[in-house]
């Protein structure tokens, strides 16, 4: 996982250890929850551009939180 870390621009933005570790873990949790919901709700109710945009939303909004811890 430290090196998976590492490897992220938040690893190079000035974020404290503690807080890639938490980027990191929401991101994760995020991405995979997402799928999940993705593969249990039918295509045919949510048009492909609408989740897309729902995912772009929230990833941002995760973005914008990890920005907020910048030291």
């Amino acid at each position: 996982m430290n090196r998976f870390m590492a490897s992220l621009p938040c690893s190079t933005a000035a974020f404290p250890r503690s807080s890639r570790s938490a980027w990191y873990s929401v991101s994760v949790a995020y991405v995979n929850g997402y799928t999940v919901e993705e593969q249990a709700r039918k295509a045919e109710t949510w048009p492909r551009e609408q989740r897309d945009a729902a995912f772009r939303a929230g990833l941002e909004l995760i973005l914008a939180g990890a920005r907020s811890l910048r030291t």
